[in-house]
């Protein structure tokens, strides 16, 4: 459209070829870029260390990055639904779920006093351990619960009988039996969030006070290490598995998803990216040079999330291959107007001012022009749209400060023709 349009309606000479000569702000910002570029090539020793300073830094601040998964915190304080999981997990056991399933292979197997032991153990070591725990629900309440009303609601029956407890047959058989026909004295309604009709699956029910994934991860890691110890191998000996459900648990693989996607995506556009340059510039090292400072902007943009705590979540995971994309402009643009300049017979330095002359400015505009429309993201009231305005914005500045600095004293150290 735009070369139709420009055959069509013409195109305006600058002021200064019509002898009303450039704008103020023009003058000053074409004086600025061929100053950075001037001082980028005379002294490439010197950008180029200060480049991997900032490129140091960024790795030492990577080590605060956190990855979470928190749909909650997905939505400002002042938000109604945020007011409202805050109110609930302050006064009541919390909002989040996380389950640990037992699956017997008989009926009534999860009702075998080593289950009934490790479901105990598991969920009073949990609750001591972790304070974001508000409560532990499983199949144990609905039999301490029962076994005390049978005996005229005495409190020191709220317990779980024990084969001495048994008149008559005193087998691990009969008290399974026994403690089978106490849940089947409830509504099914009441038992099947906990055990299923033939009593051979059974959960052991977490409510955590927080949706953060990190508080999760660190409950699973306890729970695996609990099971990996002789309390597992118990289970695993009468032919019992365990396993681990629930939005918590959902939490914590959408993070583990997030990761491995993000890193997977990055090593992916960036080995794109690198293949379609070569094709475009007909030479491999001109393809590398174009991703320096696109990779320096992402590792930049990482460190920056690890200084001001913004965690790799949905949203912001996707920032960096969103920012090779439109990225790689700058590099590519400033290295094809630097190259026909070189080739056109004339010197670096003289190369590297008339590229700033003519498209260092074009990458200004465009780097700012595509950093304020992302930044208008960051008026949102939903967090990660704000996050992923701010890093966008970000990555597009770094980028093209870098393809105006990094490069041109990259080139001068390698004189490409």
């Amino acid at each position: 459209m735009i070369p139709a349009l420009l055959i069509r309606f013409g195109v305006r000479a600058p002021a200064h070829q019509r002898g009303g000569g450039a704008g103020f702000g023009s003058r000053l910002s074409g004086r600025l870029i061929r100053s950075i570029s001037r001082i980028s090539y005379q002294h490439p020793k010197t950008v180029i260390t200060v480049a991997v300073l900032v490129l140091l830094a960024s790795g030492i601040a990577v080590s605060g990055l956190r990855v979470e998964m928190n749909n909650i915190a997905f939505f400002k304080e002042d938000t109604e639904i945020r007011a409202a999981d805050t109110f609930i997990n302050g006064h009541f056991a919390g909002t989040v779920d996380m389950r640990i399933i037992f699956t017997a292979c008989e009926a009534n197997g999860v009702l075998d006093p080593l289950v009934l032991d490790a479901m105990e153990r598991l969920g009073h070591t949990i609750k001591a351990q972790y304070p974001q725990v508000g409560k532990t629900l499983s199949v144990l309440d609905l039999i301490r619960k029962m076994n005390q009303a049978f005996y005229f609601n005495d409190p020191a029956y709220y317990r779980v009988p024990t084969i001495s407890d048994l008149a008559g047959d005193r087998s691990n058989q009969a008290l399974k039996a026994h403690l089978a026909s106490y849940i089947d004295k409830f509504q099914r309604e009441d038992t099947r969030a906990f055990i299923d009709g033939e009593k051979r699956r059974a959960a052991l029910m977490l409510q955590i006070k927080t949706a953060s994934s990190e508080v999760t991860r660190d409950i699973l890691h306890t729970i695996k290490t609990l099971l990996a110890g002789p309390l597992g191998q118990d289970l695993e000996r009468i032919g019992v598995q365990v396993h681990t459900t629930g939005i918590g648990a959902l939490y914590v693989e959408s993070e583990q998803m997030i990761v491995s996607g993000q890193m997977r995506s990055i090593a992916v556009s960036v080995a794109i990216v690198l293949v379609l340059v070569t094709l475009i510039m007909r030479s491999l090292v001109y393809g590398l040079l174009s991703k320096l400072p696109l990779c320096m902007a992402i590792c930049i943009n990482f460190g920056v999330m690890g200084m001001l705590n913004i965690p790799l979540d949905a949203a912001t995971a996707i920032a960096a291959c969103v920012a090779i994309g439109i990225g790689i402009d700058y590099g590519l643009h400033y290295l094809n107007r630097y190259r026909l300049h070189r080739q056109a017979g004339h010197g670096h330095g003289e190369a590297v001012v008339h590229t700033a002359d003519t498209t260092g400015g074009s990458i200004c505009i465009n780097a700012l022009a595509v950093a304020a429309g992302f930044s208008v993201l960051m008026l949102s009231t939903f967090v990660p749209l704000v996050h992923l305005g701010f890093l966008i914005a970000l990555t597009m500045i770094t980028s093209s400060a870098g393809s105006l600095t990094l490069l041109p004293a990259v080139l001068s150290l390698i004189d490409l023709v």
